[in-house]
């Protein structure tokens, strides 16, 4: 027990230590062939930035415009991940991406489809 009566939670200290890739790995293949808007690598490099960035629309909009994209994939990939803390990482990024989202003004409503969308100019 800590000073203030709560209970430590167990720390695994080598998971710390291992590349979010290697843990990351059992993915691999499905998000290499499935039809996802972030590569591997991507996938990696976004889970690593999201950690304390506080605008995570933000940070999807340096990869993809695929907001789901990047739901679907943290969805499909927790079950295949062994270690908590990336479990852990999974979840909590797909919280604060329902919860950013969420706090958008009405005008984006429920639909995502063109939030993200960059204007374009169509040639007559």
């Amino acid at each position: 027990m800590s000073v203030l009566g709560k209970k430590i939670k167990p720390s695994d200290s080598t998971e710390s230590l291992i590349p979010t890739s290697e843990i990351l790995a059992p993915a691999e293949q499905l998000i290499n062939y499935a039809h996802y808007p972030l590569t591997f690598e991507e996938t990696v490099a976004f889970l690593e930035k999201a950690v304390g960035k506080p605008d995570i629309l933000s940070l999807i909009r340096e990869y993809t415009n695929d907001i789901y994209g990047v739901l679907t994939i943290l969805h499909d990939i927790y079950p295949l991940v062994s270690h908590k803390n990336l479990k852990h990482r999974c979840k909590k990024i797909q919280k604060r991406i329902t919860k950013a989202f969420s706090s958008l003004p009405e005008e984006h409503g429920t639909d995502l489809s063109g939030l993200f969308q960059t204007p374009t100019t169509s040639a007559l």
